[in-house]
């Protein structure tokens, strides 16, 4: 039976992004991140700064929800990165902007 590789922090915080935006006003936040650079570069800037977490998923096997395995010591940091890292990544898009 073959068998991949899951990285289930990215998971995560693509649906914490996902979330966290939805709360943010449209403009300058949801409007920006829409933007698929920003919205990686926002990805990118989380990933590179929580421990991330893996699994071996097998092939005809379901994984428990994604976000059963990650605890909340885990998921708040998450939360914090994004806030940050949305403020962080518009911030210099918008200094890009003006050079």
């Amino acid at each position: 039976m073959s068998t991949k590789i899951i990285n289930l922090t990215f998971s995560v915080v693509t649906s914490t992004i996902e979330n966290i935006l939805s709360s943010y006003p449209e403009e300058p936040y949801q409007k920006a991140f829409d933007n698929g650079t920003l919205r990686q570069q926002l990805i990118a800037y989380v990933l590179n700064r929580v421990p991330n977490k893996y699994t071996i998923e097998e092939e005809g096997k379901n994984i428990a929800p994604i976000h059963s395995h990650i605890s909340w010591e885990v998921q708040v940091p998450i939360e914090l990165m994004v806030h940050q890292g949305i403020q962080e990544v518009l911030d210099e898009y918008a200094l890009m902007q003006v050079s």
